[in-house]
Protein backbone atom coordinates (compact mmCIF):
# COMPACT_ATOMS: atom_id res chain seq x y z
CA UNK A 1 0.00 0.00 0.00
CA UNK A 2 1.48 3.31 -0.99
CA UNK A 3 1.62 6.34 1.21
CA UNK A 4 -1.66 8.18 0.10
CA UNK A 5 -3.50 5.24 0.62
CA UNK A 6 -2.59 4.68 4.08
CA UNK A 7 -3.63 8.54 4.46
CA UNK A 8 -6.98 7.53 3.29
CA UNK A 9 -7.85 5.05 4.86
CA UNK A 10 -7.15 6.21 8.22
CA UNK A 11 -9.46 9.39 7.39
CA UNK A 12 -11.81 7.19 6.70
CA UNK A 13 -11.03 5.43 9.89
CA UNK A 14 -11.32 8.70 12.01
CA UNK A 15 -14.37 9.57 10.31
CA UNK A 16 -16.94 6.45 10.94
CA UNK A 17 -15.03 6.38 14.51
CA UNK A 18 -16.14 10.24 14.80
CA UNK A 19 -19.52 9.18 13.82
CA UNK A 20 -19.87 6.31 15.85
CA UNK A 21 -19.01 8.16 18.98
CA UNK A 22 -21.43 10.98 18.20
CA UNK A 23 -24.13 8.35 18.30
CA UNK A 24 -23.01 6.37 21.21
CA UNK A 25 -23.22 10.12 23.21
CA UNK A 26 -26.56 10.77 21.32
CA UNK A 27 -27.91 7.57 22.72
CA UNK A 28 -26.71 8.15 25.85
CA UNK A 29 -28.24 11.60 26.33
CA UNK A 30 -31.45 10.19 25.36
CA UNK A 31 -30.88 7.51 28.21
CA UNK A 32 -30.05 10.41 30.49
CA UNK A 33 -33.15 12.37 29.55
CA UNK A 34 -35.46 9.30 29.97
CA UNK A 35 -34.20 8.80 33.24
CA UNK A 36 -34.67 12.52 34.22
CA UNK A 37 -38.28 11.70 33.16
CA UNK A 38 -38.92 8.92 35.18
CA UNK A 39 -37.44 10.66 38.49
CA UNK A 40 -39.44 13.85 37.60
CA UNK A 41 -42.85 11.30 36.96
CA UNK A 42 -41.66 9.45 40.44
CA UNK A 43 -41.02 12.82 42.46
CA UNK A 44 -44.60 14.26 40.95
CA UNK A 45 -46.54 10.92 42.14
CA UNK A 46 -44.88 10.57 45.44
CA UNK A 47 -44.35 14.12 47.30
CA UNK A 48 -45.13 13.14 50.81
CA UNK A 49 -42.68 10.00 50.30
CA UNK A 50 -41.06 8.66 53.40
CA UNK A 51 -38.22 6.83 52.05
CA UNK A 52 -34.88 6.87 53.72
CA UNK A 53 -33.15 6.16 50.19
CA UNK A 54 -35.43 9.38 48.36
CA UNK A 55 -35.35 12.04 51.55
CA UNK A 56 -32.56 13.63 50.58
CA UNK A 57 -33.28 14.44 46.80
CA UNK A 58 -36.71 15.36 47.83
CA UNK A 59 -34.92 17.51 49.92
CA UNK A 60 -32.95 19.42 47.37
CA UNK A 61 -35.68 19.36 44.81
CA UNK A 62 -37.74 20.99 47.16
CA UNK A 63 -35.14 23.70 48.66
CA UNK A 64 -34.39 24.99 45.12
CA UNK A 65 -37.87 25.31 44.27
CA UNK A 66 -38.09 27.81 47.19
CA UNK A 67 -34.54 29.46 46.13
CA UNK A 68 -36.08 29.42 42.14
CA UNK A 69 -39.28 31.20 43.20
CA UNK A 70 -37.33 33.86 45.21
CA UNK A 71 -34.75 34.51 42.79
CA UNK A 72 -38.26 34.83 40.80
CA UNK A 73 -39.71 37.22 42.98
CA UNK A 74 -36.31 39.43 43.23
CA UNK A 75 -36.97 39.58 39.11
CA UNK A 76 -40.12 40.96 39.70
CA UNK A 77 -39.01 43.44 42.09
CA UNK A 78 -36.27 44.70 39.46
CA UNK A 79 -38.10 44.99 36.21
CA UNK A 80 -41.66 46.07 38.26
CA UNK A 81 -43.16 43.56 36.03
CA UNK A 82 -44.57 39.77 35.33
CA UNK A 83 -46.30 37.58 33.08
CA UNK A 84 -49.96 36.53 33.60
CA UNK A 85 -50.33 33.59 33.94
CA UNK A 86 -53.51 32.95 31.77
CA UNK A 87 -52.08 34.49 28.46
CA UNK A 88 -47.97 35.36 29.33
CA UNK A 89 -48.06 38.98 28.27
CA UNK A 90 -45.57 41.06 30.55
CA UNK A 91 -47.83 43.05 32.86
CA UNK A 92 -46.91 45.87 35.31
CA UNK A 93 -46.94 44.42 39.29
CA UNK A 94 -48.89 47.18 40.40
CA UNK A 95 -51.87 46.20 37.62
CA UNK A 96 -54.84 45.32 38.67
CA UNK A 97 -55.97 43.44 35.21
CA UNK A 98 -54.17 41.74 32.20
CA UNK A 99 -54.23 44.72 29.72
CA UNK A 100 -54.37 41.60 26.78
CA UNK A 101 -56.78 39.33 28.02
CA UNK A 102 -58.45 41.20 31.02
CA UNK A 103 -57.79 38.88 33.49
CA UNK A 104 -58.11 39.72 37.17
CA UNK A 105 -54.69 39.43 38.47
CA UNK A 106 -53.25 39.11 42.27
CA UNK A 107 -53.03 42.86 43.55
CA UNK A 108 -49.05 43.27 45.08
CA UNK A 109 -48.68 43.19 48.68
CA UNK A 110 -47.82 46.00 50.83
CA UNK A 111 -47.75 49.26 48.67
CA UNK A 112 -45.99 49.97 45.38
CA UNK A 113 -45.13 52.41 42.51
CA UNK A 114 -47.30 51.43 39.50
CA UNK A 115 -44.70 52.56 37.45
CA UNK A 116 -41.54 50.82 38.51
CA UNK A 117 -42.82 48.17 41.08
CA UNK A 118 -40.54 49.51 44.26
CA UNK A 119 -42.05 49.22 47.57
CA UNK A 120 -43.23 52.64 48.82
CA UNK A 121 -43.19 54.15 52.10
CA UNK A 122 -46.97 55.11 53.29
CA UNK A 123 -48.15 58.64 52.43
CA UNK A 124 -44.72 59.35 50.16
CA UNK A 125 -46.47 62.03 47.12
CA UNK A 126 -43.41 60.27 44.62
CA UNK A 127 -41.72 57.13 44.48
CA UNK A 128 -38.01 57.56 45.68
CA UNK A 129 -36.91 54.86 43.21
CA UNK A 130 -38.18 56.42 39.39
CA UNK A 131 -39.81 59.85 41.18
CA UNK A 132 -43.40 58.88 39.78
CA UNK A 133 -46.08 61.14 41.38
CA UNK A 134 -48.19 58.97 43.67
CA UNK A 135 -50.87 61.32 44.34
CA UNK A 136 -54.25 61.67 41.52
CA UNK A 137 -53.51 63.40 38.51
CA UNK A 138 -55.03 65.15 36.00
CA UNK A 139 -56.04 62.27 33.16
CA UNK A 140 -56.82 62.99 29.27
CA UNK A 141 -60.37 62.07 29.02
CA UNK A 142 -59.21 60.00 25.76
CA UNK A 143 -56.91 57.73 28.56
CA UNK A 144 -59.42 57.05 31.15
CA UNK A 145 -61.47 54.30 31.82
CA UNK A 146 -65.04 54.71 31.16
CA UNK A 147 -66.28 52.46 34.13
CA UNK A 148 -64.02 53.83 36.99
CA UNK A 149 -61.81 56.65 35.64
CA UNK A 150 -58.69 55.39 36.47
CA UNK A 151 -55.87 56.21 34.04
CA UNK A 152 -55.45 53.60 30.90
CA UNK A 153 -52.63 53.40 28.48
CA UNK A 154 -53.91 54.29 25.40
CA UNK A 155 -52.79 51.27 23.45
CA UNK A 156 -54.38 48.87 26.73
CA UNK A 157 -57.17 46.68 26.07
CA UNK A 158 -58.33 46.46 29.35
CA UNK A 159 -58.25 49.11 32.12
CA UNK A 160 -55.59 47.51 34.72
CA UNK A 161 -57.82 48.45 37.39
CA UNK A 162 -61.02 47.35 37.05
CA UNK A 163 -60.84 45.20 34.19
CA UNK A 164 -62.99 46.92 31.59
CA UNK A 165 -62.45 46.13 27.92
CA UNK A 166 -61.28 49.50 26.42
CA UNK A 167 -63.08 51.26 23.31
CA UNK A 168 -60.37 51.24 20.16
CA UNK A 169 -59.52 55.11 19.59
CA UNK A 170 -58.11 55.66 16.82
CA UNK A 171 -54.97 57.60 16.24
CA UNK A 172 -52.55 59.30 13.95
CA UNK A 173 -49.61 57.05 13.29
CA UNK A 174 -47.49 60.54 12.70
CA UNK A 175 -48.76 63.10 15.39
CA UNK A 176 -51.01 60.58 17.83
CA UNK A 177 -53.96 62.87 18.06
CA UNK A 178 -57.18 60.75 18.05
CA UNK A 179 -59.05 60.76 14.50
CA UNK A 180 -62.75 59.43 13.83
CA UNK A 181 -63.05 56.10 12.69
CA UNK A 182 -63.83 56.85 9.33
CA UNK A 183 -61.07 59.29 8.76
CA UNK A 184 -58.92 58.93 5.71
CA UNK A 185 -56.19 62.30 7.05
CA UNK A 186 -55.53 63.67 9.92
CA UNK A 187 -57.17 66.80 10.91
CA UNK A 188 -54.59 67.93 13.19
CA UNK A 189 -51.08 67.26 10.20
CA UNK A 190 -52.65 65.91 7.49
CA UNK A 191 -51.28 62.86 7.23
CA UNK A 192 -52.89 60.24 5.32
CA UNK A 193 -54.37 57.43 7.68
Amino acid sequence: MDFFSKIGNKITDTTELSKLKNQITAEENLIKEKYTEIGKKFYEENPDLDNANYNDLFKAINESKAKIEQYNNQIILIKGTYNCPTCGTEVSIAAGFCVSCGTKLEPPKGNICPTCGVKIEKGATFCASCGTRLVEEVVEEGNKCPSCGAKVDPSALFCTSCGTKMAVVKRCNACGTQVPDDAVFCENCGAKL
